[in-house]
């Protein structure tokens, strides 16, 4: 009981921090919609007056909240089910269509707020007809829709890679190798093979995708990265310190196992079967860098990926949903009364015994007294894993 509650708290947590993110991205679209309507000002008007550029920044603004609302919500979802040139060209139209309704609305009851005109006399004039077809109004939408084009596919492919790898990529981040300490989350689904006979090959690809759309939210809401996914298996990371700060690295565990929970109704829907897995964690230090020439891509190498797996592995035969090494518990103190040592396992191609823990399926004061009555059988926990 204790383990749901906690659940559910850390789940709301994720979900506070996932709407922040999200106010956020909204918050940076429409200034980066107020500074490209400055900058075209600042290209194309004479500086007589400062009418044009008080336009802008209300064109701005309109548009950055129009294209906020397309992206956060209107397409919010759409990746999962469109090709990428498919939903880089219907975000490019969406965004062209909303602009122009905006740069229209604005300069339309701009003109007719400084003339004391109502708007449909504004549309009759031959100034505004002169405005619409031989001033820069196609030039605004030319504008527009050359910077929709490259904000949407650079959005896009960023998307595609993952947080931040596009970026890394072209500053040349990972270049060149470079030790850092990181966090690791094993996640892999249970009975997959069974699972993949009984859906079918398609119908079980569908399965596994949205399963991994679903786990991506919470992921990012609580600073994590999905690195990559191998088979039935995702493989999320942190850096230490953002996996550490407020527990983001075991919310996100929580996170995932409580909205898994709440679209069980969805799965069963779409499937007639939901997803259970097991997860396991472990951190220490790797080495970060950049491999490959015709593909490239963004590895970690180190004793701690290795580890984290074969502590994944111990799950199904422990009978554990979750386990977390020694190392990353002893890290995270405030946890401590959620989890319960469950053994010293020699793991393969390790010289010393690895401790993990897993969640507590007792009270804490039951755990405590069984501690102390087997504490002298501790040492013969210690097995060899494969």
């Amino acid at each position: 009981m204790t383990n749901k509650v906690s659940a559910r708290a850390d789940m709301q947590k994720v979900q506070s921090r996932y709407h922040k993110l999200i106010r956020q991205e909204g918050m940076v679209i429409v200034l980066a919609g107020v500074m490209l309507a400055l900058f075209y000002s600042l290209l194309t008007d004479s500086y007589e007056t400062i009418t044009p550029f008080i336009n802008g920044i209300i064109i701005g603004v309109v548009c950055g909240m129009a294209v906020a609302w397309s992206e956060l919500i209107l397409f919010r979802n759409a990746s999962r089910k469109m090709s990428f040139i498919g939903l880089v060209t219907l975000k490019v139209v969406t965004t062209v269509m909303l602009v122009t309704g905006s740069i229209f609305s604005v300069i339309l009851i701009s003109r007719s707020l400084t003339s004391g005109m109502n708007p449909l006399e504004i549309i009759a004039s031959d100034a505004f007809r002169h405005f619409l077809w031989e001033e820069d109004f196609h030039i605004m939408i030319l504008y527009a829709f050359g910077m929709a084009c490259i904000i949407m596919f650079t959005k896009q492919m960023n998307h595609k890679l993952g947080q931040g790898v596009l970026f890394n990529f072209i500053t040349g981040k990972y270049a060149h190798p470079f030790h850092e300490e990181r966090i690791f989350l094993f996640i892999d689904l249970d009975g997959s093979t069974n699972l993949a006979e009984r859906l079918g090959d398609l119908q079980y690809h569908r399965f596994l995708n949205e399963f991994f759309c679903d786990v991506a939210e919470p992921v990012v809401a609580a600073r994590g990265a999905i690195h990559h996914y191998v088979g039935d298996e995702v493989v999320i990371t942190w850096k230490m310190e953002q996996g550490l700060e407020s527990g983001n690295c075991l919310n996100a565990y929580f996170a995932i196992v409580e909205k898994m929970e709440k679209l069980k109704p969805k799965y069963m829907a779409l499937f007639n079967v939901h997803p259970s897995f097991k997860a396991a964690y472990h951190c220490g230090p790797i080495v970060t860098g950049e491999i490959g020439d015709i593909k490239s891509q963004i590895v970690f190498h180190g004793d701690v990926v290795n580890t984290t797996s074969r502590i994944e592995r111990l799950c199904s035969r422990l009978n554990e949903k979750l386990l977390i090494s020694k190392e990353l518990m002893e890290k995270l103190p405030l946890y401590n009364d959620r989890f319960q040592l469950v053994g010293s396992f020699e793991l393969r191609g390790k010289k010393s015994s690895t401790e993990v823990f897993g969640l507590r399926k007792v009270a804490p004061d039951q755990i405590l007294e069984n501690q102390s009555s087997d504490g002298k059988h501790k040492k013969s926990q210690s097995q060899q894993v494969p």
